[in-house]
């Protein structure tokens, strides 16, 4: 943030300040740019425009395009020049205080001041108020009545990532506007659209009265070629993404194009043209070598846990087993990485596979615990490693690094293909409850966690080099048959 002189130069700059307010009241896009030494880009500033001239305005988009940085440019503007207050929610109280007002402070310090115009923020970090009535305020999207309180005479809501706020607070604030119209109470709504219903997915019906924009990743500026801004969408990621989720998969629509996603076979985490082409390739165009067991543990009465061998990117074989306790499974599971020379078994060790985890580091065999639950690498991408392995193995039946023969398990087919996923608010990936797949088969999807599983391991081997692979090959023969059957080589 940068102040001017005190002194005669001081005033002759607090009036240029003010001269500035007052030409911003009608050019929001001058104003901020002149204000903060921003260059919005051209959706950027369809947004302040459409603001400045509709009281009740939606916008949704892909993944990065700035629309949190001109949200906090449109607050600022809002407050300074209209000396309003502006209201600020989404559907986390960490995404207010952590994302929202982190950008509305950098946005802030990038801008031109005069001393006596300065306002400091306050310690806190979900506000900013100058007066009553004037300022900007995070508030929690969990309680409706959180926004009825307030009746400033120039008030603006701003609902960051909305599609995932409950519609109970927008129809509480609608009900306590009791100054409706432009350049006075307004609503600004952005997000991914992560679902076709809601009060936000209604803003765009086609009898709305609102200002609608859509703004997909293919009018980032670093795709249009404007101008280049770090951390907006480029066209690689664009095309990254359109190789890994398919352009017509809801993931895509959603988080690169900006459009709602669509039910039926759009949301298959697995599509059936890439599963039919797992099952029609002779042979993987990987270059890994290895054998992995994945393994998935029972953990109701009538569940299966499910063994996954997976060689050389075929699943070699996969078998299942009902009414066993941890040890058994634990030893069940160690004869099978035995007879195929397995190199490593991956269980989920979430509840009873922990005990399977346990009983097979006893019995000294090569195990390692994952654990669905738990955060994946991408947080961004990904919910949890549960959905970051499902879109990994469906990448690499894409490209033919995986091959399934047609004689493996139904089951198999049958829980990749039932397989679906939705869209965070926060535009992360997510696989489906394992409840809502046992609903449609009538039984748990532990075949297709136990390939999942195998992946993960096997995805982790080096390219191994032919003395290893004779090696690993000897040791699978001696474990299987007995030293004495092979001249007493171990």
């Amino acid at each position: 943030m940068t102040s001017f002189p005190e002194g005669t130069k001081a005033r002759a700059a607090a009036c240029a300040f003010k001269k500035a307010c007052i030409l911003g009241a009608t050019a929001p896009v001058w104003w901020i740019e002149a204000i903060f030494r921003l260059h919005l880009h051209r959706r950027q500033k369809d947004v302040v425009d459409a603001v400045w001239s509709h009281d009740r305005v939606a916008v949704k988009s892909g993944h990065g395009v700035g629309k949190g940085t001109v949200s906090a440019c449109i607050a600022l503007w809002w407050v300074i020049v209209r000396r309003g207050l502006v209201l600020v929610t989404a559907p986390t109280w960490a995404q207010v205080t952590n994302v929202w007002f982190a950008t509305l402070r950098k946005v802030f310090e990038s801008g031109v001041f005069p001393p006596a115009r300065t306002p400091a923020f306050q310690v806190r970090t979900h506000s900013w108020m100058l007066g009553p009535s004037w300022g900007i305020l995070g508030i929690s999207s969990d309680r409706p009545d959180n926004v009825q309180g307030y009746h400033a005479e120039r008030l603006l809501l701003i609902a960051d990532e909305a599609a995932g706020i409950d519609d109970a607070l927008f129809e509480a604030f609608e009900g306590a506007q009791v100054s409706r119209g432009v350049g006075k109470a307004g609503m600004l709504l952005l997000g991914n659209p992560v679902r076709s219903d809601g009060y936000f997915a209604e803003a765009f019906a086609p009898s709305s009265s609102w200002k609608t924009l859509t703004i997909p990743c293919t009018d980032s500026p670093n795709v249009t070629g404007e101008r280049r801004v770090p951390g907006l969408a480029t066209l690689d990621w664009i095309e990254e993404r359109r190789a890994e989720w398919g352009p017509d998969s809801n993931a895509f629509r959603v988080r690169v194009m900006g459009e709602f996603p669509l039910a039926g076979s759009a949301d298959r985490v697995i599509p059936e043209d890439v599963l039919r082409k797992a099952i029609a390739t002779a042979a993987p165009a990987g270059v890994l070598s290895g054998v992995v067991q994945g393994l998935d543990v029972a953990r109701f009465g009538d569940d299966a846990s499910v063994s996954v061998i997976l060689r050389d990117g075929v699943v070699a074989d996969a078998s299942a087993v009902h009414g066993m306790g941890a040890v058994q499974v634990a030893r069940w599971a160690e004869e099978r990485a035995a007879l195929y020379g397995a190199c490593i078994t991956v269980v989920d060790e979430t509840g009873v596979g922990g005990g399977v985890v346990d009983e097979m580091r006893r019995l000294r065999s090569n195990v390692r615990g994952v654990n669905f639950a738990s955060a994946p690498a991408q947080r961004d991408r990904w919910r949890d490693i549960r959905t970051e392995l499902a879109f990994n193995v469906a990448s690499a039946l894409a490209s033919g690094a995986l091959v399934i023969p047609p004689t493996a398990p139904h089951e198999l087919f049958e829980d990749l293909r039932s397989l679906h996923y939705g869209i965070t608010v926060g535009g992360a990936l997510q696989v489906e409850p394992k409840d809502a797949q046992r609903r449609r088969l009538r039984r748990s999807p532990d075949w297709a966690d136990a390939f999942f599983l195998a992946w993960r391991g096997y995805s982790r081997l080096s390219p191994p080099h032919s003395e290893d692979k004779a090696r690993r090959a000897l040791r699978s023969a001696v474990r299987r048959f007995g030293p004495g059957h092979i001249g007493g080589v171990f």
